[in-house]
């Protein structure tokens, strides 16, 4: 094998370890999180049981912590359009 070869070959492999993961797990668990964050925001608290059981599903999902997780999950996701889309379709669904 030519040195050149053996050279794009090690920087190829290099360029591939760089790259970021497969977004499909983090989005699909963000995607999720969203649907739920709105099911319950949009929950009616018609006695203090139900307004119990609301604030504790939105506090278990994190909910208020949403939009600082989209940004990141954006930053990081920056280069990828599909997985922007995906970003703002989770969060337009749960404004």
């Amino acid at each position: 094998m030519s040195r050149l070869l053996a050279t794009a070959l090690l920087l190829a492999a290099i360029a591939g370890c760089a790259s970021l993961p497969d977004p499909e797990p983090r989005l699909a668990a963000f995607e999720a999180r969203a649907e739920m964050c709105a099911h319950w925001g949009g929950e009616y608290d018609y006695d203090a049981e139900r307004a119990a059981q609301i604030r504790a599903a939105l506090s278990k999902g994190r909910c208020d912590a949403l939009d600082d997780d989209a940004g990141a999950l954006k930053a990081a996701y920056r280069s990828d359009p599909a997985a922007l889309a995906r970003i703002e379709a989770a969060m337009a669904a749960f404004q």
